[in-house]
């Protein structure tokens, strides 16, 4: 997990911090949401909600994309 410090620069032993999967979703979210301002939503879903959809769905994606390359594929 990547791993929150303090202001002193000491890490927090009481929260692991955010997971991979969690930090490839936050690096996608802004470029997600740029792309998809203006594009209709499922009714009762908001800009929000569906951008947080798909941020995941792509860091899912690039986890899936990460265990292929470690099991012999690029680098």
């Amino acid at each position: 997990p990547v791993t929150p410090t303090n202001a002193g620069g000491q890490t927090a032993d009481t929260f692991p911090g955010m997971s991979l999967r969690d930090y490839f979703a936050a690096a996608a979210f802004p470029i997600v949401a740029i792309a998809l301002k203006d594009t209709p939503r499922r009714d009762g879903i908001t800009l929000g909600q569906h951008v947080a959809e798909i941020a995941y769905a792509i860091a899912e994606r690039m986890l899936q994309e990460r265990d292929i390359n470690r099991k012999g594929g690029f680098e």
